[in-house]
């Protein structure tokens, strides 16, 4: 497990981005290939490109990698919201997912774009768009709240 660090002092995107994906190691988002794209205080935007090993039997994206795509982005979009440059990392964890699922594809590219909604001493709110990247196709709204453990 990855210990607590201090949140980086750059705030721009692409350090943020850099620093995030550091700390992803060899965990679930690595191993599926998200990526972030943008990453700024409470907006986060990645995309998966679909491939085997994220697909149903019959060819659609499976349902757990739309979810993770979704909860990869509005965690790093919470984590951007709550922490500040120099202090001690804060990581909010999720503690409710509402998920619909409106869409499907069998190939392509998919994006996730997540904004924070409500900022909180000790929760946060995101809503997240995925969407098909080529067309931008609505296939999946979430909104998720997250804990956020103060320090």
């Amino acid at each position: 497990m990855t210990q607590r660090e201090t949140w980086p002092a750059a705030e721009d995107s692409a350090s943020l981005i850099a620093w995030v994906e550091r700390r992803w190691g060899p965990t679930l988002m690595r191993h599926l290939g998200i990526r972030l794209v943008e990453l700024s205080p409470g907006r986060a935007v990645g995309e998966l490109p679909v491939r085997d090993g994220l697909r149903t039997p019959v060819g659609p994206v499976h349902a757990g990698a739309f979810v993770a795509l979704a909860d990869t982005m509005a965690t790093s979009a919470a984590l951007a919201a709550v922490n500040q440059p120099g202090e001690q990392e804060r990581f909010p964890v999720a503690i409710d997912l509402s998920v619909q699922l409106v869409g499907n594809v069998q190939e392509g590219t998919l994006r996730a774009e997540s904004v924070v909604v409500h900022r909180g001493r000790t929760i946060v709110v995101v809503q997240t768009r995925v969407s098909e990247a080529g067309t931008g196709r609505l296939l999946v709204l979430m909104t998720s709240t997250h804990f956020v453990p103060q320090q």
